[in-house]
């Protein structure tokens, strides 16, 4: 049976910083079932300073997701076969582009990993071939499944672990956040060995260019049917999609609002405005079988 894809979109940027660009950016290619969301990471400006603009998150996170679309375009026809070799081949080709904008801007020679990072960016990548969805994924831009009136999380949210890390130590007042944050980026980014203070695992990953990157990538294969929706969210939209995850009552609507097609993307971010504790940019892609 040959299938057909039709997605609906949205990416805005967060509403509390006039000079933050939007570090999101997304390609959605229905024709050759192709799907990228990616969500730069953030820098943090000196006290007083403007933010960036163009921002380092927001150059990598284009990057990451033109040069993985390029590759896949170019070998259409071995994805048929072979879609999360020719997927693993894509996005390491655009870590080493990644790289080179780093090297680029001094970046791994300057980076004091406080103010001043690496460039990088978290993605999901997603083809649909042979009736399935082959799903490759660094970091917390999240793949949803609905089907009828459920909802599946495909993908780990990785910075989680990190995240509770850091609230668990700054609790404690041991590590000052600066501090904090510097061991985070310095010593648990692409570290698939790190560990906190207790031993817990802490590492996660972030495409900057490093080869450590590479451990941190899931694969998620899931055969689709028709009428299924497929949506690609990133984090900014995890206060609702939590939600939803964890109340029957929450998911019931979420799905009969999916069914309303392009309305669903604005009521979307209006929904998840009664959640989050602070703005972020936001991108959905929603793609109907």
């Amino acid at each position: 049976m040959e299938y057909k894809f039709k997605s609906h979109k949205i990416s805005v940027k967060n509403s509390e910083s006039e000079d933050k660009p939007n570090e999101d950016y997304f390609i959605a290619d229905d024709s050759n079932g192709i799907y990228i969301v990616a969500d730069g990471v953030t820098a943090t400006p000196r006290s007083g300073d403007k933010y960036p603009n163009p921002a380092g998150g927001q150059l990598a996170a284009r990057m990451f997701c033109e040069e993985v679309y390029k590759h896949l375009l170019f070998n259409k026809k071995a994805i048929e076969t072979k879609s999360v070799e020719i997927v693993k081949q894509a996005i390491s080709l655009a870590n080493l582009k990644i790289c080179s904008l780093n090297q680029a801007h001094n970046r791994y020679k300057e980076a004091n990993f406080a103010d001043k990072d690496y460039f990088g960016t978290v993605g999901t990548v997603v083809v649909a071939t042979n009736e399935r969805f082959s799903i490759l994924h660094v970091g917390d831009v999240m793949a949803l499944l609905k089907r009828k009136l459920n909802i599946d999380l495909l993908t780990n949210i990785q910075t989680r672990n990190v995240f509770e890390y850091k609230k668990k130590v700054t609790e404690t007042g041991i590590i000052n956040p600066r501090d904090l944050a510097i061991t985070v980026r310095r010593d648990f980014r692409n570290n698939i060995n790190s560990q906190g203070l207790n031993g817990e695992k802490v590492g996660y990953g972030v495409f900057t260019g490093e080869e450590g990157v590479r451990n941190f990538v899931q694969v998620c294969e899931v055969p689709f049917h028709e009428n299924d929706t497929l949506l690609i969210l990133s984090d900014g939209l995890e206060p609702l999609i939590d939600y939803v995850l964890h109340n029957p009552e929450g998911m019931l609507l979420f799905c009969r609002m999916i069914d309303e097609g392009p309305e669903f993307l604005n009521w979307l971010l209006a929904e998840n405005q009664q959640f989050e504790k602070r703005s972020d940019d936001k991108t959905a892609l929603v793609i109907n079988v």
